[in-house]
């Protein structure tokens, strides 16, 4: 079992009705320039086929970094392969503010999850 992942209040209350309101929001400094380049380095890594995928090709070599970026549209679930990945999205900044947009549009929302399993009650 996982370690709970904490997760602090990183946006004010004006973020998260922008993000309600334009679905989007820019968080600067949520990371830092380190973290930016160790997810784009494992990124152009996973792109070119150091993590065995077979839904994942790996990109011609002749490429330069710069052309393999342009080329990704999307990977699906890159935390399934890379454990740099994975880490990211246990990140508690990431965490903290994914837990107060997620779901931020729906009244009462308070931030917390519900679990509900009708076969438990």
């Amino acid at each position: 079992m996982s370690e709970p992942i904490h997760v602090p209040k990183i946006v004010d209350e004006e973020k998260v009705k922008f993000f309600v309101e334009n679905g989007y929001i820019v968080v600067e400094g949520l990371i830092s320039q380190n973290e930016v380049e160790e997810l784009r380095q494992d990124t152009l890594f996973m792109a070119r086929g150091g993590y065995p995928s077979q839904s994942l090709k790996p990109l011609p070599e002749t490429m330069n970094d710069k052309e393999v970026l342009e080329n990704i549209l999307c990977i699906h679930q890159p935390h399934h392969l890379s454990p740099v990945l994975k880490k990211y999205v246990t990140h508690e900044k990431v965490c903290g503010v994914l837990s107060q947009i997620a779901a931020a549009h729906l009244p009462f929302w308070d931030g917390s999850v519900k679990v509900c399993n009708p076969c438990c009650s």
